[in-house]
Parts: structure tokens; C-alpha cells; sequence
């Protein structure tokens, strides 16, 4: 999930973290893993192996409990939502990837404007509504299926 998420392909012959690990190698990324603390273990190992292979990769990740990951900073924040995540982006100075493809921005991004003129206005027809839930079952679809 993390390959796809960050644009990489899993390369013939290789393991998926062999694939990740040669995608992000050259690249300055700050990458968001969170509810880590379903696979503490596991993702206190990942989280090593990525940083010990890319020198130019921060990770940002959330747990309701510590990692205990070499070289691991704790602080103990609120829920993360996307703009804490830009906030961070922009103090780093990385720039943000949200996961989606350009098909899937065009689709939540038509989603968001149809849902701006359908509030902004006050007053929503049926057909405004009908197309609103079209657009968005289309994105849930798309974003749901590979």
C-alpha cells in the first residue's frame, strides 16, 4: 500500500520493500503512516529499514503508543487531520502526497465544488443532490477499486 501511495511499482523480482526502497531512495519525502499501533513491531522494523536506505526521508507516523524505533522523537498530539499534516509539510519543507492519482484529485475535487455551490447557495434541488451523490459514489468507486 505504501509503494502504491507514493507512486512506486513493484519491480520484477523483487519484494515489495526492495521496490519501495529503491523508489524512494533518491527522493526527499516526508511519508505519513498512521494507526501504527495495530503492528507496533512490524512497523517500528519497516519504519528503521526505510530511514536506515533513504537519507533524505522523514516519516511522520501516529500510535497511541511508542514505537520505540531507533532514533524516534514522541510527541504526544491530537488526532492528525490533513491540515495538521500540510502544517508539517511546510515546516519540513516536503511536499505532500495525499495518495490519490490525478483521476481520483479531479473526481474529490469536482465532489468539493459541486458540494460548495450546493451549500453556498441555501437552497438544494432534488437534481443538485442526485448529481452530488453521483459524483461522489463515482470517486467511492474509483478510489475502492483498483
Amino acid at each position: 500500500m505504501v509503494l502504491s501511495a507514493t507512486r512506486g511499482h513493484e519491480l520484477p523480482d523483487r519484494s515489495p520493500i526492495d521496490s519501495l526502497l529503491r523508489h524512494l531512495r533518491s527522493k526527499n519525502v516526508l511519508l505519513v503512516l498512521d494507526n501504527c499501533e495495530h503492528l507496533i513491531q512490524a512497523c517500528a522494523e519497516f519504519i528503521e529499514a526505510l530511514l536506515r536506505a533513504c537519507t533524505h526521508l522523514h516519516i511522520l507516523a501516529t500510535s497511541r503508543e511508542p514505537l520505540r524505533a531507533a532514533g524516534e522523537v514522541v510527541w504526544r498530539v491530537p488526532s492528525l487531520t490533513i491540515p495538521a499534516v500540510a502544517v508539517v509539510s511546510i515546516m519540513l519543507q516536503q511536499p505532500i502526497t495525499l495518495g490519490l492519482d490525478q483521476k481520483d484529485q479531479v473526481l474529490l475535487a469536482l465532489t468539493l465544488f459541486i458540494s460548495v455551490i450546493t451549500l453556498g447557495t441555501g437552497r438544494t434541488t432534488v437534481l443538485q443532490g442526485v448529481i452530488h451523490l453521483a459524483i461522489f459514489a463515482v470517486f467511492l468507486f474509483f478510489a475502492i477499486v483498483p
